[in-house]
């Protein structure tokens, strides 16, 4: 969606981002994200924490190969 940009982007990002930062769990100091929308793929929660949060820091243009 990223990489298609203009009004996809915005309106994929504007629903998304609300339902992965609502979607955090806390142990301690650590936060992280259970893996409820693999899709049965049965990945584990470091998998989905990577994941979810390269599509959180898109805007932020950290990741060189999605830069504009």
């Amino acid at each position: 969606m990223y990489m298609i940009g203009g009004d996809t982007w915005e309106a994929y990002y504007t629903q998304i981002k609300p339902l992965l930062l609502g979607a955090t769990r806390q142990q301690g100091d650590m936060i992280y994200w259970d893996p409820r929308w693999d899709g049965g793929r049965g990945v584990g929660p470091i998998y989905c924490t990577a994941v979810y949060t390269m599509i959180l820091a898109m805007p932020y243009h950290y990741l060189p190969l999605y830069q504009r």
